[in-house]
C-alpha cells in the first residue's frame, strides 16, 4: 500500500495522477485537509475526482487514530508553505502525527518533501547550494520547521529502522501554480509592463516544472536507503534569477521588454546588510520580516541551488526548461489554470 498526504496539493495532485498510472488505484492512500482553502487545494480535488480517487480527511495538526493498514512507501508532501503565514508549526506536527499513526518497519520508506529553504543560511560563503553544503539554521520559520523535521525523521529512522528519503523541493512551477507565489508574480510583472522588470534582481533561484517534481518523487520512492538509514535530494532542473524569469516572460507574452539588467557591486552589500536583519525576526512583525527574507533571496545566492541528483534519478528523462515549458503553452495567462 502507498500512503499521500497532501494529496490535493501542487506536486501532490501530478504524484498522485503518476501513481494512478503505474500502480492500483486500490492501493492508494490519499490525504487531504479538512479546512482546506478552495482556491489552493480545490483544483487538487477536482483533479483527484477526475482520476477517480478518492480522499481522506484527516487533520495532521492534531494525533490521528492508528492505521491498521501496512505501508511499503509512504510520500508526507502536507505541509504550510506560505511563508507569509507566522504559523508553520503544522510542518513539524504533521510528521509527527502522521509516523505515530502507522506502523513502519524495516520495509518501509518515507519520502518526505522537505525544501530549500532551509539552505538559507549556510556557514560559510558560497556560491552554490548542493546536498553537501554544511547549513546553519535558517533565516525563516519555514526553513527552520522543515529542517527540525528532517533531523526528526532522520533519528526516527534510526530508531525504528525504516528508510528514509528527504527532497528539498525547490522553487516549482506549472499549470495550477500559486497565483501569488514567485511565478504568479513575477508573469503579473511581465504581463502589466511593471516598472519592476527595470531592478537587475541578481539573485539565482533553483527552478523545476511540476511534472518533472512528481517524476522525481516517484522515482526516489522506487529508491529506498537502506533500514535506519537516509538519503538527501536537491532536484533542481537550472537556476535563474527573477530578472532571467521575467525576460523568458516579456518574449512569451511579446511585450517589449527590458533586456536583462547587469546586476551591480552594491547588491552584494544590500544582500549583507539585509541577512543582518535574521536576529530581529522573533521581534519584527511577520509580514514585515517575510518582506526582508524574500528580499535576501532575490539580492542573493540563497537558493542558488546546482545538484545532479534531478538527472542521476531520472536518468534519460529531459528535463523541462522554463523556456520549453512558456514555449508549449497555448495561454495568454500562466496562473491559476487546472490541470
Amino acid at each position: 500500500m502507498i500512503l499521500v498526504s497532501g494529496a490535493t496539493g501542487f506536486i501532490g495532485r501530478y504524484l498522485v495522477k503518476k501513481l494512478v498510472s503505474n500502480y492500483s488505484k486500490d492501493s492508494l492512500l490519499c490525504l487531504g485537509y479538512p479546512d482546506y482553502e478552495p482556491i489552493i487545494e480545490g483544483p487538487g480535488r477536482q483533479a483527484l475526482r477526475k482520476l477517480n480517487v478518492g480522499v481522506q480527511d484527516v487533520d495532521l495538526r492534531k494525533p490521528i487514530p492508528k492505521n491498521s493498514t501496512s505501508f511499503e512507501l509512504v510520500f508526507h508532501l502536507a505541509s504550510n508553505t506560505d511563508t507569509a503565514e507566522p504559523d508553520h508549526s503544522i510542518n513539524e506536527k504533521s510528521a509527527k502525527h502522521l509516523l505515530d499513526s502507522i506502523t513502519v518497519d524495516s520495509n518501509t520508506h518515507i519520502v518526505f518533501a522537505s525544501s530549500i529553504a532551509v539552505s538559507d543560511n549556510p556557514t560559510q560563503r558560497v556560491s552554490v547550494i548542493d546536498e553537501n553544503t554544511p547549513l546553519g539554521e535558517p533565516l525563516h520559520r519555514y526553513g527552520v520547521s522543515k529542517i527540525n523535521t528532517e533531523h526528526w525523521l532522520i533519528e526516527q529512522a534510526r530508531k525504528q529502522d525504516f528508510r528514509l528519503s528527504v527532497v528539498r523541493v525547490c522553487a516549482v512551477y506549472g499549470v495550477g501554480q500559486r497565483q501569488k507565489g514567485l511565478f504568479g508574480t513575477v508573469d503579473r510583472w511581465a504581463r502589466n509592463k511593471s516598472f519592476l522588470r527595470a531592478i537587475p534582481f541578481p539573485g539565482r533561484i533553483g527552478i523545476m516544472n511540476v511534472e518533472d517534481m512528481a517524476e522525481f518523487f516517484l522515482k526516489v520512492g522506487l529508491l529506498p536507503p537502506a533500514p535506519g538509514q537516509y538519503k538527501i535530494y536537491n532536484p533542481v532542473t537550472e537556476s535563474l534569477s527573477v530578472s532571467e524569469l521575467l525576460e523568458e516572460l516579456q518574449t512569451h507574452f511579446s511585450v517589449k521588454k527590458f533586456p536583462t539588467p547587469k546586476a551591480l557591486p552594491l547588491w552584494r552589500i544590500l544582500n549583507k546588510f539585509l541577512r543582518s536583519a535574521g536576529p530581529l525576526a522573533p521581534i519584527l512583525p511577520h509580514s514585515i520580516y517575510n518582506r526582508i527574507w524574500q528580499a535576501i533571496l532575490v539580492t542573493g545566492d540563497s537558493y542558488n541551488i546546482k545538484s545532479g541528483s534531478a538527472h542521476q534519478v531520472l536518468g534519460a528523462r529531459q528535463l523541462t526548461t522554463y523556456r520549453q515549458w512558456l514555449t508549449n503553452l497555448n495561454h495568454s495567462s500562466l496562473a491559476g489554470m487546472e490541470l
